[in-house]
């Protein structure tokens, strides 16, 4: 992460990255090495539909991180998944959601933090009463990101879901350039449910990526 504030407006939205919803602190996957290679591994028992396919951006090397429990043990969702080892789940109360705006029909639910793992950022949890498959749904929350650059959306499955998945840009405030971001929708009984990885910066994003990788190869609609 470039540790560099140059910019006096970024102050601000560093506090916001660290503080997150609630007043619970920003965070975002396994603890890494000096070298940025995230330290959690996958374990003997790991799903192999965990490792994305080949082509993916960047998860031709990731490893499934080391499970730290379930997200339904922190909030009530449509779905459950494992949480990445260190990953803190709290759920966002609906008044605090609202005001941190809506992507397209889709409200925050659930932050899952993983700062005491040693990253910035959060893996998000959105939710709808959206009927709409998988693919529709997250055009829907799409439509809420209006300086997402250009999107690379697939067809993928999720634990044992079927889903969509979109990979995208958006401009970084704080180092400049751009910044990864990524969102997963899926379509269950209760409604549509959208995980979306941030980060404060790409290399962050891609430090989380082994908790991400979790969560999506265990996702299962809940009855």
């Amino acid at each position: 992460m470039n540790a560099r504030f140059s910019v006096p407006a970024t102050a601000a939205l560093l506090a916001l990255l660290l503080t997150g919803c609630g007043g619970q602190g920003a965070g975002t996957g396994a603890p890494t090495s000096s070298a940025g290679t995230s330290a959690a591994t996958s374990s003997a028992a790991a799903p192999t539909s965990a490792i994305a396919k080949p082509g993916e951006p960047w998860f031709d090397d990731v490893k499934v991180a080391e499970s730290g429990g379930k997200v339904s043990a922190a909030c009530q969702l449509p779905v459950d998944f494992e949480l990445g080892k260190l990953w803190v789940a709290k759920t966002v109360a609906e008044s605090t959601s609202t005001v941190m705006g809506k992507q397209g029909d889709f409200l925050v639910a659930c932050e899952v933090d993983a700062k005491p793992a040693g990253n910035i950022g959060f893996l998000r949890v959105w939710t709808s009463k959206s009927t709409l498959d998988a693919s529709k749904a997250l055009e829907n929350f799409m439509t809420g990101e209006k300086k997402a650059g250009k999107q690379e959306i697939r067809t993928t499955a999720a634990g044992s879901l079927a889903a969509a998945e979109v990979s995208y840009k958006l401009p970084d405030p704080i180092n400049g350039g751009e910044r990864f971001q990524r969102a997963l929708a899926v379509s269950t009984p209760k409604g549509a449910v959208v995980l979306h990885l941030g980060g404060i910066d790409t290399d962050e994003h891609k430090q989380m990526l082994a908790a991400y990788v979790l969560a999506r190869s265990s996702l299962t609609a809940k009855g």
